[in-house]
């Protein structure tokens, strides 16, 4: 299963990128929702054209858009048929070139337990010509829970409770 939940790449953001959290905070905010309402056309104003993917599990970078959405596609429509569900936290360190921690309750079927995963990401966001952030890389590593569990919130970025 493909679980999408960050970005990596080093960009120059304009200095009010750098001090806004209120656009990425949107962002997260509507990441979040799409997945757990296993809404693939929801993540995808959220993918810049040239974002690319590091799955925690993968041997290399998903290079594309398109096929970030044909595997959250394909994931969703597994999960959505089995009644599976996910359910993201996140909390974001306080940089638009965000670092932070993600809990991740994945369910693949009504029948199957959920699994609660911790991990940490890197994530880029860029503004976008039309004025919008979207995704342009994003990567994620196995964390340990005490991580997650022991991160304070950090002026005006997302922190789930």
């Amino acid at each position: 299963m493909v679980l999408v939940a960050t970005t990596t790449a080093a960009l120059l953001f304009p200095v009010e990128a750098q001090t806004s959290a209120r656009r990425p905070n949107e962002l997260y905010t509507a990441f979040s929702k799409a997945h757990a309402a296993l809404h693939t056309a929801g993540l995808e104003p959220l993918y810049a054209p040239q974002a690319t993917y590091l799955p925690r599990s993968a041997r290399f970078a998903i290079q594309t858009r398109n096929e970030i959405l044909r595997r959250e596609r394909a994931s969703h429509d597994m999960m959505r048929a089995n009644g599976g569900s996910i359910q993201l936290k996140l909390r974001a360190s306080d940089l638009v070139v965000d670092n932070g921690y993600m809990r991740s309750a994945i369910r693949r079927s009504k029948s199957d337990p959920v699994i609660e995963t911790t991990s940490k990401f890197i994530l880029v966001m860029a503004r976008q010509k039309d004025g919008r952030w979207a995704l342009v890389s994003d990567a994620d590593s196995d964390a340990p829970a005490e991580a997650y569990d022991e991160l304070r919130p950090v002026g005006g970025h997302q922190y789930d409770r």
